[in-house]
């Protein structure tokens, strides 16, 4: 009967230090799992910000592709319109008494010349500057001295004011 006490006793001994195994053993299981999950949700969290950075950064490219494109498009547009303007445009006058030679400088210091009638108006003027590919688009044309503004549309250019070997100077409105 001592024996059976004491392999009862060992029994319960063996059986207390397998619950205690079993007990460090969930806890440690638990911390490990617990370790995981935080391990999992930060690596997800990473993921969405690459995914959400990603998709950023492709709008961004898509919305500059997009206005390259509508650039390009604006840009043909005018070169488009330049050459329809310089189809209609009148032919150059010879020299002639009702005439005047007018030297134009472009904002980039190129020089265009020209002889105008004077009673062509200053649209036609602003009409052959803007046909001209180093033209800015859109522009204002001065005189040198007295300082003026020559303004555009259907005033001829007798009514300007503008004389024979005047000078023009081309200011771009967008610079």
């Amino acid at each position: 009967m001592v024996r059976s006490e004491s392999l009862g006793t060992f029994r319960k001994q063996v059986c207390g230090v397998c619950r205690v195994e079993r007990e460090v053993t969930a806890r440690l299981r638990a911390s490990q799992d617990e370790a995981y999950a935080e391990s999992l949700a930060a690596d997800q969290e990473k993921e969405r910000r690459r995914a959400a950075d990603r998709a950023a950064r492709q709008q961004q490219e898509k919305e500059l592709l997009l206005k390259q494109q509508q650039e390009e498009r604006r840009k043909l547009d005018v070169v488009s319109a330049r050459k329809a303007i310089a189809a209609r445009l009148s032919p150059e006058p010879s020299t002639g008494f009702d005439t005047v030679m007018l030297l134009i400088r472009l904002p980039d210091g190129e020089r265009l010349q020209r002889r105008f009638n004077i009673k062509q108006t200053t649209q036609e003027l602003y009409d052959y500057v803007f046909s001209h590919p180093e033209s800015p688009e859109e522009f204002e044309m001065t005189t040198n001295f007295p300082k003026r503004i020559v303004p555009r549309g259907t005033v001829n250019l007798f009514e300007v004011g503008l004389k024979d070997r005047d000078v023009l100077f081309v200011n771009d409105i967008n610079a």
